[in-house]
């Protein structure tokens, strides 16, 4: 049987170059060239102790503040962009088709000169009365959330323009 005897090797001993020395505390502090500046932990007196526990702390709540403000926004974001994508989807394919409609007239060779201007002057208005920003100017919050208000005004000029471009009417 043999032994497994684990030999540690030898301990050389420091030379006087390498040994570290500390200085007293009283050497230190009248040493210091930051002497007026504070340290993290001042005792002021033998029961009071300043720290930077108030600090760290209010920076902590204001992190958790900032992350949950964060998460909430999300949430509320999420939330109303899956109710609101069905409904901005289908006029969206409503608006796009009378406005391919108007584009391909325009594109056609055939078209008497005179009635062209006529339909790129009804093109240039549905464009402008179809756009996001004309739609939806003046929306308030509470319509938003009462999407009947919101679908109604919206419905009439998206109608109104359907009957102009697909139901032979004049504009108005």
């Amino acid at each position: 049987m043999s032994s497994n005897i684990v030999q540690t090797p030898p301990i050389s001993p420091k030379s006087a170059s390498t040994t570290i020395t500390t200085p007293d505390k009283d050497e230190i502090l009248e040493n210091d060239i930051w002497d007026n500046s504070p340290s993290p932990t001042l005792r002021t007196t033998s029961s009071e102790i300043i720290s930077d526990l108030p600090a760290i702390r209010r920076q902590h709540m204001t992190d958790g503040y900032r992350e949950g403000l964060a998460i909430g926004k999300a949430r509320v974001m999420q939330t109303g962009f899956d109710s609101g994508y069905p409904l901005g989807l289908s006029y969206a394919l409503r608006i796009g088709k009378l406005l391919g409609v108007l584009e391909g007239v325009i594109g056609c060779k055939g078209v008497v000169e005179r009635e062209m201007s006529e339909i790129q002057k009804m093109y240039k208005t549905a464009k402008q009365e179809l756009s996001i920003a004309r739609l939806l100017y003046g929306v308030t919050d509470e319509q938003v959330m009462n999407d009947g208000e919101l679908k109604s005004s919206m419905e009439t000029v998206v109608n109104k323009w359907e009957q102009v471009v697909f139901g032979k009417t004049e504009v108005g």
